[in-house]
This record gives structure tokens, sequence and C-alpha cells, in this order.
């Protein structure tokens, strides 16, 4: 339990905090701690490339916010096969490399490989 004031003054505790799936893209490693290998992603939007992790958004709208305002129109599709997503060989599927972003997956972890159609 912690304890807090609230905007009235008083103080109480508040429970055990509960992070929903997707704040863990928002969320920073301490520095000095190695960070772990992030889970694979579920889902992909087809147009502007957003990884999702929660069975949730799949089908529904991306709505990523593009330059200028607009919204990226694209679904998000399921991409649940084992044979889509290969860990990122810079990172190690963490997102980072030292103290910084890695740019091969873009912080994800993860690489998208689009599907093959077998003839």
């Amino acid at each position: 339990m912690i304890r807090v004031n609230n905007k009235r003054g008083r103080s109480g505790y508040e429970g055990p905090f509960i992070l929903r799936p997707d704040t863990e893209s928002r969320m920073e490693p301490t520095a000095g701690l190695s960070a772990a290998k992030r889970e694979r992603p579920v889902g992909i939007c087809p147009r502007c490339h957003v990884v999702v992790r929660v069975f949730d958004r799949i089908g529904k709208k991306c709505a990523k916010p593009l330059p200028f305002g607009a919204k990226c129109p694209g679904v998000i599709r399921s991409a649940l096969a084992a044979d889509e997503w290969t860990e990122c060989p810079d990172c190690g599927a963490s997102g980072r490399i030292d103290s910084g972003v890695c740019t091969q997956c873009e912080g994800e972890g993860w690489l998208y490989y689009k599907r093959r159609l077998s003839a």
C-alpha cells in the first residue's frame, strides 16, 4: 500500500498499481539496469506499421497521429504466426541499445516479415 495525498489535502491509502498492457511501451527502463525482453507483438497496422501487443486492438482502426493533424486510416491486423516476427539481432528483443532506442527495430524489439504466399 502506498500513502498518497488527494486533491482535498486529505491523506489516504492507495492499493497496488495496475498497469494497462499498453503502458509498457511508454515506460523507460531505469538507468543502470539491463532492459528485459519485450513480448512478441500480436498485430500490426499495414499502413503506418505501428505494432500492438494487445489482442483487443486487432480489427480496430489504428488512429496513430500523423503529421498535420491527420490520423492513420489503417486497420490493425493480426500477426500471430511464429514466422512473421523475429527478435531484433541488435537489441535482443529489448528495444534498447546502451542508453538509447534501437534504430533497427525502432524500439519495438521485434522485426516484422510479411507473410509469404505459397505457390
